[in-house]
Formats: C-alpha cells, sequence, structure tokens
C-alpha cells in the first residue's frame, strides 16, 4: 500500500520536506481561497479575519490563524513553530503503517 491518499496539499508538502516557507505559503492560500482571512499588509504581512469561520478549515489553519491575531512578533513566530511541530506530528501519525518512500514517490507522481 503506497499510503493515505487522504493528506491534504499541505500535508503531502510537509511529507514531501519542502521548505517551511513553501508550507507557510500554501497554508496562507488555503486560508484565503476557504474565505477565512484575506490579506490586510504584505509587508509585513497583516490578515483579516472573517467572522464567523468557516466550519471546514483543519487544525494547522486554525493554529496559523490564530498565530496571526496575536502583534507580538516573538509571540506569532513561536506560535507558528508550534503550529508547524503539530503539522509534522499529525502527518507522522497519518503515516503510521505506510511507506514513507512509496508515498513520497505516489505524490511527486502525482504533482508532475
Amino acid at each position: 500500500m503506497l499510503g493515505p491518499d487522504g493528506l491534504t496539499a499541505v500535508e503531502a508538502g510537509v511529507l514531501m520536506e519542502q521548505p517551511i516557507d513553501r508550507v507557510m505559503t500554501m497554508i496562507l492560500f488555503s486560508v484565503i481561497k476557504k474565505g477565512a482571512a484575506s490579506v490586510q499588509t504584505r509587508d509585513p504581512l497583516a490578515l483579516d479575519f472573517t467572522t464567523p469561520q468557516p466550519a471546514d478549515l483543519y487544525e494547522y489553519e486554525k493554529q496559523f490563524l490564530e498565530a496571526f491575531r496575536t502583534t507580538d512578533k516573538r509571540q506569532r513566530r513561536r506560535d507558528l513553530q508550534q503550529m508547524m511541530i503539530n503539522l509534522v506530528q499529525s502527518v507522522s501519525q497519518k503515516m503510521k503503517g505506510f511507506s514513507r518512500k512509496e508515498t513520497v514517490a505516489y505524490y511527486r507522481d502525482i504533482i508532475q
């Protein structure tokens, strides 16, 4: 068996060891696409949040948005680091019992 088909694009990015900034960008685009937030300013990145939040947000998307609710840069960095740790742990849990090598090859084929 190749692995869990149900990985999101973000989770597949983590599995394939994409750079953190790429994973963060994928999460940003995801929350924007779902209508959970919009970009207020690009540099520095600031978000406007919709209320109520969409019901279909993944846990890592919720944590990402929560990190951007704070104006304290150090706290935001800590929150985003914790979000990434949680995301990596979640992907590891989903991969239990599956071949990482075969799953990476499967997602690489999908991307290409």
